[in-house]
């Protein structure tokens, strides 16, 4: 598959217009042409959840879960966002296994409610949340269990609530995704993570249909939200010995000489877009679980 370096060509204009190095991190990007971080611009997390949510929750008191929350900050964000008219109360639960993020979120984001748990077995009551979010989460769940994933948020959530996904990957399957998929587990094995496993958006959809999930809308991000992989950008997020930037610089060049990712056309940079896409379900019946 050839790469259509048009897009490539005008991410990387609009990359280098911002100011330097403010690029040069893991989840910075341009969005709408200002630089950003993905994990926390308000306007982002806006575009992506908030308005999706706003559109399908009930007018009176609703329970919003943030599945795999971290610190809390993006839910307590999209809460923020929705308001608070008088004769509706939006209570934000934070779902999460790490202790560590758990006691950031009761200092950060003390309007959420945190919880710890595990996605294999979500603590709740079939049909808790009127809505639920799920972000960059997936690939740290194995490969075979992300359809119990799926099923048991499917299982807490009331009929006809809203799923929003955000991942890192493209929509379509292809051989790019398929390589975007090894680079990205190379990456996570680099700090640490083994065994991570990137859906592409259309292998998700799948998931989600066996889940009991219709999807209302499904959306490549590469052409709104402008961001790049490095082994500079990931060794500085991650902390890297110079010793695995070293290794990790290997498998970008290894990748680039496949000439089916989008690196910048700089013969000399191991630069490549970094994809994303969102998901917004919506559940249809109630699935078995397993």
């Amino acid at each position: 598959m050839s790469v259509d370096f048009k897009w490539v060509t005008r991410a990387y204009s609009e990359l280098y217009n911002a100011p330097s190095g403010r690029l040069n991190y893991w989840r910075n990007a341009i969005f709408f042409g200002e630089p950003i971080d993905s994990y926390r611009d308000p306007g982002f997390i806006n575009y992506i959840f908030t308005q999706q949510i706003a559109n399908a929750l009930p007018d009176r008191e609703c329970v919003i879960a943030d599945f795999g929350c971290g610190d809390g900050h993006v839910i307590q964000t999209v809460v923020s966002q929705l308001g608070q008219p008088e004769d509706r109360r939006v209570l934000p639960i934070g779902i999460e296994v790490d202790g560590a993020a758990l006691r950031k979120m009761k200092e950060k984001a003390s309007g959420v409610q945190p919880v710890r748990g595990d996605l294999l077995d979500v603590p709740f009551d079939p049909k808790a949340f009127h809505a639920g979010i799920l972000r960059f989460v997936l690939p740290f769940i194995g490969k075979d269990d992300q359809l119990l994933a799926l099923k048991q948020i499917h299982n807490v959530l009331k009929d006809g609530a809203v799923l929003v996904i955000l991942n890192d990957g493209v929509l379509k399957e292809s051989k790019m995704a398929e390589d975007y998929k090894t680079l990205f587990a190379e990456c996570a094995a680099h700090e640490g993570f083994s065994n991570m496993h990137y859906l592409s958006g259309e292998s998700l959809i799948v998931l989600a249909d066996k889940a009991g999930f219709d999807v209302e809308a499904a959306v490549d991000l590469t052409d709104i939200v402008f961001g790049y992989l490095s082994p500079e950008s990931f060794a500085r997020a991650a902390q890297l010995t110079p010793e695995k930037r070293r290794s990790l610089e290997a498998v970008f060049k290894a990748c680039k000489q496949e000439n089916v990712l989008p690196f910048e056309p700089d013969p000399d940079s191991l630069r490549v877009l970094h994809p994303m896409y969102t998901c917004v379900l919506k559940k249809r019946r109630s699935a078995p679980l397993p």
